[in-house]
C-alpha cells in the first residue's frame, strides 16, 4: 500500500468499509439462516412463494450475476470518454465495486428470503452462490494496483491511436 498516493488510499479504505459493512450484513442475514437450518425450521409462508416465483428470482438472480462483468464495464468503461474529477481511476474502480456488491447482494437477499418463505433449495444454493461472489470480489490492494495498471496501459494505448502523424 506503500506505492499508493494518498488519495487512491482513501479511496481503497472507503470502498474497503463499504465491503465490509455489506458483508455484515449478509452475515448477520446468513446467521439467520444458519439459525433457521439448524433447528429445521418450517417455511414461513410457501403459499406466497410458488415454485413460478422461486425459478423466476433463481432465474433472474443467475441472469443478472452472469451479466455483472458487462455491466460493470459499460457503466465504467476502463478508459472514460470525458475527463473530470470523478473519473480518476480509483474513483472508477470504486465505482464498479460498488455496483459489483449492489447486484451480488441483491441476489443473496432476495434468494436469502425467498428461501426462509418457501424452503426452497434453490433460493439457498443461489444464496451461498452470491455470498462466494461477494467475498470473491472483496476489495485488496493488489486488485487496485491492478486496476491502475491497466487503466494507465490503456489511456497509453488510447493516446497511441488518437496521435496524428
Amino acid at each position: 500500500m506503500d506505492d499508493l498516493n494518498e488519495e487512491q488510499r482513501q479511496t481503497f479504505a472507503g470502498t474497503l468499509l463499504m465491503a465490509m459493512g455489506l458483508m455484515f450484513g449478509a452475515g448477520a442475514f446468513g446467521g439467520i439462516l444458519i439459525f433457521r437450518l439448524s433447528r429445521k425450521m418450517e417455511p414461513i409462508a410457501p403459499e406466497v412463494a410458488t415454485p413460478f416465483v422461486v425459478t423466476a428470482v433463481a432465474a433472474a438472480s443467475i441472469v443478472v450475476m452472469g451479466m455483472m462483468p458487462f455491466v460493470v464495464s459499460t457503466l465504467f468503461p476502463l478508459v472514460p470518454n470525458d475527463t473530470d474529477e470523478t473519473d480518476k481511476p480509483e474513483n472508477i474502480w470504486r465505482s464498479r465495486k460498488i455496483l459489483q456488491y449492489a447486484i451480488a447482494e441483491g441476489a443473496f437477499f432476495a434468494n436469502a428470503v425467498l428461501y426462509m418463505l418457501a424452503g426452497s433449495g434453490y433460493s439457498l444454493a443461489i444464496a451461498i452462490a452470491a455470498v462466494v461472489v461477494m467475498l470473491a470480489i472483496f476489495p485488496n490492494t493488489g486488485q487496485l494496483k491492478k486496476w491502475l495498471a491497466r487503466q494507465a496501459d490503456a489511456e497509453a494505448a488510447q493516446r497511441l491511436n488518437h496521435r496524428t502523424f
